[in-house]
């Protein structure tokens, strides 16, 4: 395909890898959730186009007219944007000062866990605003996103193996099928999260060569703000939440087997159907006594 003219065509959700649109005339299209990967779309006029949620992998935009459009969710890895015009677009939020664009934090990311850290780099996110984006399925295993705030997000199917999310905020977000074995949680704001069925189990931790220390790594949850959060049917084996707030949080057939609860607020928590060991049915008893 080649010069098309598709004025305010609505093609969300379309399947567009590798085609060829270039010098077409697309003004105010809905791209929304398309998968554009590769596509060809140099020269093309693209003003006032939604492209939220839009996959543009690889995409070639070059000297395309990006006026007004909404590009600020999409995903724009390897993107060629040589002589493109933005005026007006709103573009991926800018990141913190001296950090690189998330697109090519991610990309780095996975190049790094692809070749065990011979080639890439692993992803440094502290402090990035990624608010109500669709990172889901993406392997972030031993990210460092301290601070961040990924309220709102999509992150289901996510591992997290390892990673440093200390004190970020994640509220509402979608964390559903997680694995986060390992990972450090320590005051973080995960109020109204949804955990649906996550790893939040200790990890064992090995060598360079891949072999066992013998050591196990809790998911350090303690003093997080847990209020309201979904964690039915998670798996919370050895997970430290010590000092946690969990007021008002579904553990319904949650495995916390071996968990630490110290000093956690269990108040109001639904407990029915959970996996757990006498310390953390003690520690309930003992908050219910003392209301």
């Amino acid at each position: 395909m080649k010069k098309v003219s598709a004025l305010d065509a609505d093609m969300s959700g379309a399947t567009l890898v590798g085609v060829k649109l270039q010098e077409s005339d697309l003004k105010g299209a809905n791209l929304s959730n398309s998968n554009l990967a590769g596509a060809n779309l140099g020269n093309t006029d693209l003003s006032n186009c939604n492209f939220d949620a839009a996959n543009l992998t690889r995409a070639n935009v070059a000297g395309a007219n990006l006026a007004n459009a909404n590009l600020e969710t999409a995903n724009l890895m390897d993107v060629e944007m040589a002589l493109s015009h933005v005026k007006n677009a709103k573009l991926p939020r800018t990141p913190p000062k001296g950090k690189r664009p998330i697109q090519v934090v991610l990309e780095d990311h996975l190049r790094w866990i692809e070749t065990r850290g011979k080639e890439g780099e692993r992803a440094n996110c502290d402090g990035y605003d990624l608010t109500n984006l669709d990172l889901s399925g993406i392997d972030l295993s031993g990210a460092s996103m301290k601070g961040a705030d990924l309220s709102r997000a999509d992150l289901h199917g996510c591992t997290f193996e390892l990673s440093d999310l200390s004190r970020a905020t994640l509220q509402n977000t979608n964390l559903e099928g997680v694995n986060m074995a390992g990972t450090n949680l320590t005051e973080a704001d995960l109020t109204g999260a949804n955990f649906h069925g996550a790893r939040l189990v200790s990890v064992e931790l090995r060598d360079q060569a891949g072999r066992s220390t013998g050591r196990m790594w809790p998911t350090n949850l303690s003093r997080a703000a847990l209020l309201g959060a979904c964690l039915a049917e998670s798996d919370l084996t050895g997970a430290n939440l010590r000092g946690a707030d969990l007021r008002g949080a579904d553990l319904r057939g949650a495995n916390m087997a071996g968990a630490a609860v110290e000093g956690a607020n269990l108040e109001g928590v639904q407990f029915k159907g959970v996996i757990a060991f006498d310390g953390v049915i003690e520690d309930v008893a003992k908050q219910k006594r003392a209301g």
